[in-house]
């Protein structure tokens, strides 16, 4: 790539953030206006500025502006922000609370509930619409993508809003976040299971690797990563209200490599920010201190509301090709609707 393709990506991919955030704080203002979370504003932000309706009553100028090359980059610098933003999530939340064992029963109980119930869902979902949405597949793996589909919660989502309400720190916030994210590690391991499945490679030790893997970095963080934490804090406190840029450089490189980490063992990055964040929930000084040196300055927010466009994008790029397939997408689409009330 020559110097003067660099320049035109990087002028394509400002055009794309300039947009994506401003439409997405606007939105969130007006939804915060009529009583609803700001991040709901922003994924309706999203589908604005997708081919649903910007690219679809303009779409050479939505093809101009959100061209394919910059896709890419753009989807980075979204996940870098969703990485950041499960961090700072991971760290809000007072997990003390979960040493009750009501809460801790309260969170067993939603996880095989939220689990549960949308699998057999989405499986029953998935059987019935094969024939006209994936004949070309085999039946059983397709249910189970779709079964998958429906599980997986958003916890990125769950976390802006519980944060918004000041929910972080009371016993329904810690016990909504925990079960969301056991959820979500339960629904990735099985995707990754069924993606094994379906490409004939899946196998006993593959699957006892994984979940052994997740077992041992979770041990470490507790047993060791804690202790290293406590250390850092102690060694580089808070000073005059600000983190220690020494201290800010490991927290970064600790994130992106927890985030490494978890994708090779199988899930997505993004929970290794929210595992290595759940380390620093006792140390509410220094946690508040990164969060106003790094999240209130709204670079993480920017990145991640440009991560909501990103999905849409990437999402309306696939088109239902008749009224069958718009009447399925619709039921699915209702379906999940009702999943996500019931969760």
């Amino acid at each position: 790539m020559t110097v003067h393709q660099s320049e035109d990506l990087l002028v394509s991919v400002l055009i794309q953030l300039i947009l994506i955030v401003l439409a997405a704080r606007l939105a969130g203002n007006v939804a915060r206006r009529v009583g609803q979370p700001r991040a709901v504003g922003e994924i309706v932000a999203g589908l604005m500025l997708g081919p649903s309706l910007f690219g679809y009553f303009m779409p050479e100028l939505s093809a101009q502006i959100f061209t394919a090359t910059a896709g890419v980059p753009m989807q980075v610098l979204s996940q870098i922000g969703l990485i950041l933003l499960m961090f700072q999530i991971g760290s809000d939340f007072e997990f003390g609370h979960l040493k009750q064992t009501r809460n801790r029963r309260a969170v067993t109980l939603i996880s095989i509930a939220s689990v549960s119930v949308p699998l057999a869902t989405g499986f029953l979902t998935g059987w019935l619409s094969h024939p006209i949405l994936a004949a070309g597949m085999d039946r059983l793996i397709y249910s189970m993508f779709v079964s998958i589909a429906f599980a997986i919660t958003a916890v990125p989502i769950l976390g802006r809003i519980l944060r918004e309400y000041n929910l972080t720190r009371s016993e329904i916030g810690v016990v909504a976040i925990s079960a969301a994210a056991a959820n979500d590690v339960v629904g990735w391991v099985l995707l990754a299971i069924v993606a094994a499945l379906a490409s004939a490679g899946l196998s006993a030790v593959s699957v006892a690797a994984q979940l052994g893997g997740l077992a041992v970095f979770s041990l470490l963080l507790w047993f060791v990563g804690m202790r290293l934490v406590a250390l850092m804090v102690q060694r580089l406190p808070v000073n005059e209200g600000a983190v220690p840029l020494s201290a800010m450089a490991i927290i970064f490189a600790a994130i992106f490599a927890c985030g490494i980490i978890t994708q090779k063992l199988g899930i997505f990055t993004i929970f290794g920010g929210f595992a290595f964040g759940l380390l620093f929930h006792k140390h509410v000084a220094f946690v508040d201190a990164w969060r106003r040196q790094v999240c209130e300055s709204g670079s993480g927010g920017n990145l991640v509301n440009g991560r909501i466009g990103c999905t849409e994008q990437s999402i309306g790029k696939s088109k239902a090709t008749n009224g069958c397939d718009c009447g399925w997408l619709k039921s699915l689409y209702e379906i999940d609707c009702a999943r996500i009330v019931v969760q």
